[in-house]
């Protein structure tokens, strides 16, 4: 007998808009189909309407009565695990998809689910998807200009990648500035995290797979990440500060070079 089939899943729901994820926030990037598990739609209803319908944004991303997937629980965890208040910086979370389902798919229909929603196609997967997001890349790069956040989440390291890619560099350059350091590995397990500072962001890469994570793991990652974010807080308190780490949402911290 074969593994049973993954269950089809939507997109992750986006947020309500505030004031405070409107700009200077944190955007939590998704790859197509990161979302909860779809039900089917009630008889007589659109399926491309019902997919709609469960991903339409709303809700803070602390909402306990939105499911936006297990990708997205997950990086709040280990967010929290490394001191990141998420609750008090709630208001500054959105969440996106890259790409979207209104860019433009290729002809072939693998790039498709069931209710037309936009997917990684099969040939895109493993060490081919950075290319395939740089070229699928709009999405993204409207809403980094919009939102111009000071902390990406990205739910894949290829993502990462794709920023630096050629077809790309420039134009993330011209909304993130330039990189202040090359891509760090904040682990040192197997699975691994990456992080990035650019002149006006964080960009952070989390690993797609959870099979891997480890108590270890995830007792590196806390770490690393921990020490990061520590190592960007004010002057004024760095070493001493125990306030919640929030302080990369409202702005403030220092860049290097």
């Amino acid at each position: 007998m074969g593994r049973p089939a993954e269950p089809a899943r939507v997109n992750p729901p986006g947020t309500a808009e505030t004031p405070e994820n409107a700009s200077g926030g944190v955007l939590i990037v998704a790859l197509p189909g990161m979302g909860p598990e779809r039900p089917l739609e009630p008889e007589g209803v659109d399926p491309e309407s019902w997919t709609e319908m469960l991903e339409r944004p709303r809700g803070l991303i602390t909402a306990t009565q939105v499911d936006r997937g297990p990708y997205v629980r997950r990086a709040l965890a280990w967010l929290s695990s490394a001191g990141f208040d998420v609750n008090a910086a709630s208001r500054h979370f959105a969440v996106m998809t890259w790409p979207g389902p209104s860019e433009d798919a290729c002809e072939d229909s693998s790039a498709h689910n069931a209710s037309g929603r936009r997917m990684v196609p099969p040939e895109a997967k493993g060490a081919r998807l950075p290319r395939w997001l740089a070229a699928n890349a709009q999405g993204f790069l409207e809403v980094s200009a919009r939102r111009r956040p000071k902390l990406v989440v990205f739910l894949s390291g290829a993502m990462l990648e794709a920023t630096e890619s050629p077809e790309l560099a420039s134009s993330v350059t011209d909304i993130y500035g330039p990189p202040q350091t090359p891509p760090c590995r904040l682990t040192d397990t197997r699975l691994a995290v990456w992080a990035q500072r650019r002149r006006e962001a964080l960009f952070l890469a989390l690993p797609v797979s959870a099979a891997q994570a480890t108590p270890a793991f995830e007792a590196a990652l806390a770490e690393g990440l921990g020490r990061l974010l520590r190592t960007m807080a004010p002057a004024s308190t760095a070493g001493a500060d125990t306030r919640p780490r929030t302080h990369l949402v409202r702005g403030e911290h220092a860049h290097e070079g």
